[in-house]
């Protein structure tokens, strides 16, 4: 028992430190094209402090993009290409009061190394600002999740269990190792 309470200790501290490290490398989103007036833009008079966010940002300063828009963050370029509601199938299918949302999303290595990609690295915030659970029994075509290497691209669908009756929702890509946040608003006229 001691040796695993040892091995989980070692284990966090490893995690930390990883994060730690990787913290320093944090950037802004930045839209790649497709972007709207809410969109993060460059300011020439922000005296070298990065993208200057638009009246769109949330309240932590993070650009909220549309359906389609390109997002830069780091060395990936993220977009949403639509969303579809799935009411699974004779085996498996969403809980009473719930109803599956599956986001069709894309994402491209432009840096010169590979990278890992994960399903938690995404998120979805309902219209109360609650986190939805990801619905693995779903029917996806694709998946978020592997080595993506250098100028490499990853297409894939991800779902999540979400409250009958909502339908707008905050999709959002915050890798582990932290290259900042991209936050795209899905609204009920995006999912078909």
């Amino acid at each position: 028992m001691l040796l695993f309470k040892r091995a989980s200790l070692s284990v966090f501290i490893i995690a930390a430190m990883a994060v730690f490290l990787f913290a320093c490398d944090e950037s802004e989103p930045e839209a790649v094209n497709g972007a709207g007036d809410d969109a993060p833009t460059d300011d020439a008079d922000d005296n070298g402090a990065g993208d200057a966010a638009a009246d769109g940002d949330d309240a932590n300063g993070n650009g909220v993009f549309s359906m389609g828009e390109t997002v830069q963050l780091g060395d990936y370029q993220v977009t949403v290409h639509g969303a579809r509601w799935d009411d699974g199938d004779e085996f498996f299918g969403p809980d009473e009061g719930e109803q599956w949302l599956v986001i069709d999303a894309e994402i491209e290595n432009t840096g010169d190394e590979s990278g890992d990609v994960t399903i938690i690295d995404f998120e979805l915030y309902d219209e109360e600002n609650r986190s939805q659970d990801q619905a693995l029994a779903a029917d996806t075509d694709g998946n978020l999740s592997g080595t993506l290497g250098a100028g490499r691209t990853m297409r894939g669908e991800i779902a999540f269990a979400v409250p009958e009756g909502q339908a707008n929702f905050e999709f959002i890509y915050s890798p582990l190792i932290d290259r900042g946040q991209a936050i795209f608003e899905i609204t009920e006229g995006d999912i078909s």
